[in-house]
């Protein structure tokens, strides 16, 4: 079996593994945009093999290994199949996590056929690859390079993502979307995405690429929008649609994307109790991130 995986080569290494997967998936980088790609992967590949039960993990030190080996271990008891995502890319395991994640290497490598699987989460150059623990781990599992996008890869980045959504522009546009996109892949995705909401497949001029992604140079913009319906401020609101209406800002299917999105975040930040980790990813911020946090605290208490 495959030890030793590339990011670019995942889409092949799923659509020929088949059932034959590895009990243990170590991701080494820091991309979180292509990290969470690849595990949606794996993780949609699994679900068509009853892998139905999963649990998202950040574990360091201080965290509670020993219940994190008590659901493994006693996981046959009731046949169910579980992923496990563990995320250690903030800070040392400790003696417990290290003597734990031996003894769970140990018991996975021996259930046939696969019922539990690991997904590892953890930077390069961290002294961790270099633990016996992980050792044992890597040697039953596969470790997949996450490369890290620099600036001067971005325009080929961009292509590529155009050209899976059935779009492209000319080289100019691409390297005009990389020099307003640098530093920032999340964003980059998130616009290249929004582009496939409203243009159709097929070429995209520069002026409506451009028309896009500067959406905030308007006195209104979309983050206002956003912000106004998380608030709940109907006044601000129906004054900002129009605004939009007057001046032919924002097609409808824009306006629809950004609803999309809040909803998205909304769930992601409940899902995993508005952590700063998860706060960090979404790549939210200023008064859009205090509205997110306020609307999404307040559906969560109304849930329960």
């Amino acid at each position: 079996m495959i030890r030793t995986l590339d990011y670019k080569n995942i889409n092949n290494y799923i659509k020929n593994i088949n059932g034959d997967f590895s009990p243990v998936y170590i991701l080494t980088g820091t991309e979180q945009l292509l990290i969470n790609e690849t595990i949606d992967k794996i993780h949609s590949h699994l679900f068509k093999y009853n892998f139905h039960n999963y649990s998202n993990l950040v574990m360091d030190s201080k965290s509670d290994w020993l219940s994190l080996l008590n659901s493994i271990s006693t996981l046959n008891l009731f046949d169910k199949n579980r992923i496990f995502n563990i995320n250690i890319s903030y800070g040392n395991i400790g003696k417990l996590g290290s003597d734990t994640m031996t003894k769970i290497s140990q018991y996975i490598k021996k259930i046939k056929p696969v019922k539990d699987v690991l997904i590892i989460q953890m930077q390069k150059n961290n002294k961790i690859i270099h633990s016996s623990w992980m050792k044992n781990l890597i040697n039953i599992g596969i470790t997949i390079n996450i490369p890290n996008i620099r600036q001067d890869n971005l325009p080929i980045w961009i292509k590529n993502r155009l050209q899976e959504q059935g779009q492209y522009t000319d080289v100019k546009t691409i390297e005009w979307m990389a020099n307003n996109l640098e530093n920032n892949l999340l964003g980059a995705s998130q616009e290249i995405e929004k582009l496939s909401f409203l243009f159709s497949k097929g070429k995209i001029s520069d002026i409506d690429v451009k028309s896009s992604i500067l959406e905030n140079l308007s006195n209104y913009n979309l983050y206002d929008f956003r912000i106004s319906i998380l608030d709940g401020n109907v006044p601000r609101l129906t004054k900002i649609l129009h605004y939009f209406k007057i001046n032919e800002l924002f097609p409808v299917p824009l306006i629809l994307w950004a609803i999309y999105e809040d909803i998205k975040i909304i769930g992601k930040l409940i899902e995993n109790n508005h952590s700063s980790q998860i706060i960090e990813k979404l790549n939210i911020f200023g008064k859009h991130k205090d509205s997110l946090m306020r609307f999404s605290i307040k559906i969560k208490k109304q849930n329960h």
